[in-house]
């Protein structure tokens, strides 16, 4: 059996880490440590996009409501 791997998405990211997925809508969620940025892949359009720059996201959790809970150095944000 082979698998096929598929770029999604490529933002130079120099430490892409934690990946989320929501299974309920179908997207994806990373952050890049080094670059304060926060991401999302939509699969359904096949669209990636930066959803906050400037943010530090250390690690990081979808809420059942939909919202986030962040970590960073200054602490835990809902």
């Amino acid at each position: 059996m082979s698998t096929e791997l598929e770029v999604v998405a490529d933002f130079g990211d120099q430490c892409g880490e934690c990946p989320v997925w929501d299974n309920e809508e179908a997207l994806l969620y990373w952050t890049d440590l080094m670059s304060h940025r926060f991401y999302r892949y939509e699969r359904n359009r096949g669209v990636a996009q930066i959803i906050r720059e400037r943010l530090q996201v250390k690690g990081f959790r979808l809420n059942q409501s939909g919202s986030f809970v962040i970590a960073n150095a200054q602490g835990v944000w809902l």
